[in-house]
């Protein structure tokens, strides 16, 4: 199946952090690159890929933990996607930490 020229923002957040700043990526995808971008909250939805051609996850950060929906998320064959993964954290104590943690559930 070939992809459509389609972008997901898929993000996982508790304290609203993590979605604010899907929400001003999707905006600023859709405003300045005039790209079509479906946003999606990972608690609540499972996306298939099958229909994006570039793909955004973000997730919160809290005990320097990456949120279990974005990890499972990421866990899936992105095949020949653009993607990008952000992190959004109120306290975190090194970005080494935090890749550590995400080496280490992967």
């Amino acid at each position: 199946m070939e992809k459509a020229d389609k972008t997901l923002v898929a993000y996982a957040s508790k304290s609203g952090a993590a979605e604010e700043a899907a929400k001003t990526i999707a905006d600023i995808l859709k405003n300045s690159y005039n790209l079509e971008v479906d946003l999606v909250n990972l608690r609540k939805e499972k996306p298939n890929l099958a229909q994006y051609k570039n793909v955004v996850v973000g997730s919160g950060i809290r005990m320097n933990k990456v949120y279990s929906e974005a990890l499972k998320f990421m866990k899936q064959d992105f095949e020949n996607r653009n993607w990008l993964f952000s992190f959004v954290a109120e306290e975190l104590e090194t970005q080494k930490d935090m890749m550590n943690h995400v080496r280490n559930t992967s």
